[in-house]
């Protein structure tokens, strides 16, 4: 999954819901720290009743690259329990940080 991250073929994360919150605990704007030092920034945070809605309005190549949308369900269905799942779905959506480089001073 982090390679997947870092090299741009999976930018949707999927989380279920703690069971002590009512949100997300990341939220837009936060910058996320991925394996050994890969940095994305949070673009959007959506949350779902189900992993079956979920799937079906995210673009599942983003969840999990090279798996059709069902083989994509049944993966996550069988990674979340059916507690887990009852408490919400949340989808962040990341993008790479562009890298800021100063302008040479003259």
């Amino acid at each position: 999954m982090i390679e997947q991250i870092a090299s741009g073929k999976k930018n949707l994360i999927i989380e279920t819901l703690p069971s002590d919150a009512d949100d997300a605990s990341v939220k837009v704007g936060d910058i996320l720290v991925i394996g050994r030092g890969t940095r994305r920034w949070v673009k959007a945070v959506r949350r779902y009743g189900s992993l079956v809605i979920m799937v079906h309005n995210e673009d599942h190549r983003q969840i999990i690259p090279n798996l059709t949308r069902t083989q994509v369900l049944k993966r996550l269905q069988s990674h979340f329990s059916a507690e887990e799942q009852e408490r919400g779905i949340v989808v962040y959506e990341i993008e790479q940080l562009l890298r800021l480089v100063p302008k040479k001073r003259k």
